[in-house]
């Protein structure tokens, strides 16, 4: 090393020699500079290291500055549930400048004697993002370390660094399950491709592809801010196109106060955070399609999506995961039974009622495929089955979407956390499984013989049925509610045709009648608020770092209250039905008018199939 040095030095001095005798500044001007930066730089650097670790050995800490009379100069501060940890007591060991705070509890000897030292209040200032700065802080908020070559200090370090990297394990979690629901999408696509006839394929494929650019752009803009802002218990009025609001709730948990407050809890970056909600608001207006498949014009559709999303989904899941009324209700819906899957089934049934069946689906007469008592409406007209495009395509569809749904129910955990992962996954399995048993064992009673679009749909009826309670309950239970929920969505699916509402699909089967059942389903069979510890979801702490239960109260098929537990969920879905149903019908009879006085396409595209509608048919 010190004869490389030393060449350096000689080409340095030669290099000026050569410089000054040939009169060019330039190259003067070139080797002063490699000298600055060579030699005088890292010594500055060096000097000034060694210097301040003389004259202040606590100087090696991390974090923010903490004042104690001049006692200790940097050491690291930790906000309340930082990193969630019991509370340290405060003992006081003086040694120079070191200054080390640890040991069991809080007590008032303690602070008495720390206040001795520094003959003042502790005073911290912080950057944490959008943070005042913080002073006064009381000796209870805080969890203060030595810092510096103590063990103390390196126990720290490493917890800082395994926090980080649960942060990117939660991060990966998440993106990865977000991206099994964007995959919904192409179940949602091929399932109602096949349920319905082959006219009228390209514009359902048309629905669907586009459903989900239209949602991105208004749940940016809007949709994530009315429904995750702060605002008022209604909804949200901040946080509008993700901009200007920095967010760092991964690292400090509980004590963010920012705009997204209703989303503290989860250890992941707000980007990720919006992504995994974007495609669970793409799922609720996906449902709708199916509903109002063959017969609604498709510029219809295309503007009913950016008003649903806004004014009816971020609304109703402002007042339940954003920290609304609901919420502060005690409704619980973990993944989305009503958010997501009931208030699509309700827009899609209003839609369903205005736009009137497809032609030739019910007529009066003879004929149709079905005895009186099954055939028959409660009109007296003739229930007509048309031929579905492929079942094939809607069993691959059927099957994609119970994929997705691993990740819809899964994911909302937001935590990669393998033991809430695992069992949240395992009730998923278990519901749809028993969903189509159900579903099967219906049809075969009421039809005398067995259907694959029953199947098809008890399937899907069963993971709906769970998607709400799927972290609350035990497996049992979860196998009986997705067992009622198969049978449901065979109940649903004859009345509705009783009643001549035609759904083409089962959609409103499927995600109103099983969502509204699994909205239920909590206050019957939840295992009770410390469900979460139990199954290893994330807890919350109050302000003295204690553990806060979080979850529903005791199902009453448990022993539960009626009032603490099934209450709740039954005045939870009452008005959110009221207040979908009531938007819901405003906005399409308002789009009617826009879309030339109608939603429906004309008799003759409808007999000719909608795929005229587009240029490359």
């Amino acid at each position: 090393m010190n004869d490389l040095s030393q060449q350096i030095v000689e080409l340095v001095i030669k290099q000026a020699y050569l410089t000054f005798k040939k009169g060019n500044m330039m190259i003067f001007r070139r080797s002063l500079g490699y000298f600055i930066i060579l030699f005088l730089l890292p010594l500055s650097f060096w000097v000034a290291n060694l210097f301040s670790a003389r004259i202040h050995p606590c100087n090696k800490g991390i974090g923010n500055t903490f004042s104690l009379n001049g006692l200790a100069e940097h050491v690291e501060i930790a906000v309340e549930n930082k990193y969630p940890k019991k509370q340290f007591d405060i003992s006081v060991a003086q040694s120079g400048c070191d200054i080390d705070f640890r040991g069991k509890d809080v007590t008032e000897s303690n602070k008495d004697n720390l206040k001795r030292i520094a003959k003042e209040d502790v005073k911290v200032e912080t950057d944490q993002g959008n943070l005042n700065p913080v002073k006064d802080v009381t000796f209870s908020e805080l969890e203060i370390l030595k810092v510096g070559d103590t063990d103390s200090a390196r126990i720290r370090e490493l917890e800082i660094s395994q926090y980080k990297y649960q942060i990117t394990l939660n991060t990966i979690w998440v993106l990865v399950a977000g991206s099994l629901v964007f995959f919904m999408n192409a179940g949602f696509a091929a399932l109602e491709t096949g349920f319905c006839r082959f006219k009228n394929s390209k514009t359902i494929l048309a629905k669907n592809l586009v459903v989900f650019s239209i949602v991105a752009i208004v749940f940016w803009a809007l949709g994530f801010g009315v429904m995750f802002g702060k605002g008022n218990p209604i909804f949200g009025s901040s946080g509008f196109f993700l901009i200007s609001y920095a967010e760092n709730s991964p690292t400090i948990g509980n004590a963010y106060k920012g705009v997204f407050e209703s989303l503290n809890q989860a250890a992941i970056p707000l980007s990720t955070k919006f992504f995994f909600q974007l495609t669970f608001a793409s799922t609720a207006a996906t449902i709708i399609s199916g509903a109002v498949a063959e017969r609604i014009k498709f510029k219809s559709f295309f503007l009913f999506v950016p008003l649903f999303t806004i004014f009816v989904y971020a609304v109703v899941g402002h007042w339940i995961w954003g920290g609304g009324w609901l919420s502060k209700l005690h409704f619980w819906d973990f993944a989305g039974s009503t958010t997501v899957h009931s208030v699509g089934g309700m827009a899609g049934l209003i839609g369903t009622w205005i736009l009137k069946p497809r032609l030739d689906r019910y007529r009066s007469g003879v004929g149709g495929a079905l005895p009186d008592f099954r055939g028959r409406t409660c009109r007296g007209n003739r229930i007509y089955p048309f031929k579905a495009y492929s079942l094939s395509l809607s069993t691959l569809g059927c099957l994609i979407l119970w994929l997705g749904w691993f990740g819809f129910n899964a994911g909302s955990t937001l935590e990669a956390n393998s033991t809430a992962i695992s069992h949240v996954l395992l009730n998923t399995a278990l519901a749809g499984s028993t969903g189509s048993l159900g579903s099967l064992i219906g049809a075969w009673i009421y039809f005398e013989k067995p259907s694959i679009a029953f199947l098809i749909n008890g399937i899907l009826g069963g993971c709906v049925s769970i998607t709400a309670s799927c972290a609350f309950v035990g497996l049992p239970s979860a196998a009986i509610i997705g067992f009622i929920g198969g049978i449901l969505v065979n109940f649903v699916t004859v009345l509705l045709e009783k009643i001549e509402i035609d759904d083409p699909v089962g959609a409103i089967p499927v995600h109103l009648g099983c969502g509204i059942w699994g909205t239920i389903a909590v206050g019957l069979f939840s295992e009770g608020a410390n469900i979460y510890s139990k199954y290893g979801l994330y807890p919350k702490y109050d302000q003295n770092n204690l553990e806060i239960p979080v979850g529903p109260d005791i199902g009453i098929l448990l022993g539960g209250s009626f009032w603490e537990s099934l209450w709740p969920q039954i005045i939870g879905i009452l008005t959110v039905a009221i207040y979908v149903i009531l938007v819901s019908w405003v906005l399409w009879k308002l789009i009617g008018l826009i879309s030339g006085g109608d939603l429906r396409i004309s008799r003759i595209d409808e007999r000719k199939g909608i795929n005229r509608e587009f240029w490359d048919s």
